[in-house]
C-alpha cells in the first residue's frame, strides 16, 4: 500500500507541465524533477515514522511480552529521530510538505489493533509491523533508485537500515510470543 501511495505521489509530481520560457514564448526543455521525487520520499518517510511511533506507543500500553515492549521502545526512539531528521531535510530543501502526522492507513491500523488484548494483541501488532516494515523497505529501495540529492539518499539509506533492524527484531519478537504463548497454554 505504501509503495502504491509513494508511486502515485511521484507520478503526480513528475508529470507536471514544463516551465514556459520568459522570453521568446517557447518551451524550455523539461528538466528532470527528481528533486520533487526526493521531497515526496522524505515526506513519506516522515509520515511513516510518525505512524510507527504512534503504533509503538500503543504496543507500550497494551503488550504483555518483554520482546514486544523492547521493540516498541526501540521504534519510538528510532522513528522519532527519523521523523525529525526528515522534517529538517524538507525544510533545508525549501519545502513544507512533510508534516508530523500519521497517514490515514495508520489511524485505521491503530483502531483495528486497539481491539486486541494479551498475546492476541502482541501477535496482531507484530504481524502488522512485519508486513509494514517489509513494505517500507521495498518503498525506500524504490525511492533510492530515483533519488538525486545525496543528503536524501543518505537519509533513505539510514531509514532502510533502521527498518531492516526493526524487521529482524519484529520477527524475533514474533517467535518469542509464539513460544511464550505455547508454554502458557500447556
Amino acid at each position: 500500500m505504501h509503495r502504491l501511495l509513494f508511486a502515485a505521489a511521484v507520478a503526480a509530481l513528475v508529470v507536471a507541465p514544463p516551465a514556459q520560457a520568459q522570453s521568446g514564448g517557447g518551451s524550455l526543455p523539461a528538466q528532470p524533477q527528481t528533486h520533487t521525487a526526493d521531497k515526496a520520499a522524505v515526506a513519506f518517510i516522515v509520515s511513516d515514522s510518525v505512524g510507527d511511533v504512534q503504533l509503538a506507543n500503543l504496543a507500550l500500553q497494551k503488550s504483555q511480552t518483554a520482546s514486544v515492549r523492547s521493540l516498541a521502545q526501540t521504534m519510538v526512539a528510532d522513528h522519532t529521530k527519523s521523523a525529525l531528521q526528515g522534517i529538517d531535510l524538507v525544510k533545508q530543501a525549501g519545502a513544507t510538505s512533510a508534516k508530523l502526522e500519521p497517514s490515514d492507513e495508520i489511524l485505521i491500523a491503530e483502531q483495528h489493533l486497539a481491539r486486541y488484548k494479551g498475546y492476541e494483541f502482541d501477535e496482531e501488532w507484530l504481524k502488522h509491523e512485519i508486513a509494514a516494515h517489509q513494505n517500507d523497505i521495498d518503498t525506500v529501495r524504490d525511492a533510492m533508485e530515483i533519488s538525486s540529492n545525496p543528503a536524501v539518499t543518505q537519509f533513505e539509506l539510514s531509514t532502510l537500515q533502521t527498518d531492516e533492524k526493526h524487521l529482524g527484531l519484529a520477527n524475533a519478537a514474533f517467535d518469542d510470543v509464539e513460544r511464550t504463548k505455547g508454554r502458557s497454554s500447556k
